[in-house]
């Protein structure tokens, strides 16, 4: 792909500068190569899909990334998904999926250093402050994401509409895929042998359902 934008080092959408938007990117090269397969049952009392997807998609600018190739911020290498369902019975039906994606590309600072002139977003009274050193744009990847869900439906069948009762749980084991990512400290309570350490929030545990249909 030609002809690609992202925004320059140090520039964001989030900023309320006056300058234009088109001052804050920059244009360059794509190139996005992949495989992906897809395998489905369904007759038996079992059925159900696998698939998965092996991909790999970059970005190289003139001037971001001091011109070198850097992952883009969706490239997951792997993409798998299973799913299960199985008529227990008539009026019983057990399912089951679960997902695993590659972590996301990250860009962290790898050290800090104390600057005395130019924008710091620590800086103290004195005019110095300490600014982050970025070795590099999505050098680390985030934790994979991976996730069971699970569900018991119990159908009816009249003879003008089916209905159904459905029990779920969404993230079974209650795997913590953190949502949003920043930069702490190890013991936020005290500042002396406290360590800078990435945190993850996590938005949505093991939560159960319930839910009820009428099908026409």
């Amino acid at each position: 792909m030609d002809g690609v934008i992202e925004y320059l080092d140090g520039s964001s959408y989030i900023n309320s500068s006056v300058d234009e938007w088109d001052t804050k990117v920059e244009a360059g090269n794509a190139t996005a190569v992949g495989l992906e397969l897809f395998l489905q049952k369904k007759v038996g009392k079992t059925t159900g899909w696998i698939g998965y997807t092996l991909s790999k998609s970059d970005r190289q600018f003139p001037t971001i990334n001091f011109g070198k190739k850097f992952f883009y911020k969706y490239d997951r290498l792997h993409d798998f998904e299973i799913v299960v369902i199985h008529k227990l019975r008539r009026n019983i039906e057990l399912s089951g999926s679960w997902q695993f994606q590659t972590g996301s590309p990250y860009t962290l600072p790898v050290a800090q250093y104390e600057s005395i002139s130019g924008y710091s977003p620590k800086s103290n009274n004195n005019g110095t402050g300490v600014v982050d050193y970025i070795k590099g744009r999505n050098e680390f990847r985030l934790l994979n994401y991976h996730r069971l869900d699970a569900s018991i439906t119990f159908i009816r069948q009249r003879k003008k509409y089916e209905r159904s009762w459905n029990i779920s749980v969404y993230n079974a084991y209650n795997r913590q895929n953190p949502f949003y990512y920043y930069l702490g400290q190890s013991d936020e309570s005290t500042n002396s042998n406290s360590q800078r350490v990435l945190k993850g929030i996590t938005l949505l545990p093991l939560v159960p359902g319930i839910s009820y249909r009428i099908k026409f």
